[in-house]
């Protein structure tokens, strides 16, 4: 990257550089047979809700094929342009959604009795249900989980 060329225009140059070098060896098709070139992008400002939802719109419009996931810690927006090559939008899920309880429900597990000198007792309780709810610029039907 040099300081006069625009990023957008280094990260295009290599990215072509990589195509070539692929086309141009076909004995390494192997290596790219069952999985994914990706590249993995976080958000670069204080709103990654907005920055999510503009690079899901921006991707589409370039025919990717894009789409929604998350874990308890991160949220992701993923455009895959074709089979082999995907660009995946990573935020922490607490900054684009709230986590909420969503209910409770009865389990039962057996723990070891505290009161006397026995292996093992059944114990049955009530723990809470959680859901992420995202934000309505993410939850949008124009983007697909």
């Amino acid at each position: 990257m040099t300081d006069e060329t625009p990023v957008h225009e280094d990260v295009a140059r290599d990215l072509h550089a990589l195509a070539d070098f692929i086309a141009a060896n076909p004995q390494l098709a192997d290596y790219f047979r069952y999985t994914k070139v990706a590249v993995n992008v976080f958000p670069r400002t204080d709103n990654p809700t907005a920055e999510l939802a503009e690079f899901a719109r921006t991707a589409r419009r370039n025919g990717a094929k894009v789409t929604k996931d998350g874990d308890d810690e991160w949220f992701f927006v993923r455009a895959s342009f074709g089979g082999h090559a995907k660009v995946e939008l990573n935020a922490h899920r607490e900054k684009v959604c709230e986590r909420v309880q969503t209910g409770t429900e009865t389990v039962t597990k057996t723990v070891p009795d505290p009161t006397v000198d026995v292996p093992m007792v059944e114990l049955t309780e009530e723990v809470p249900v959680y859901a992420w709810e995202c934000k309505p610029l993410l939850a949008s039907t124009e983007v697909t989980a």
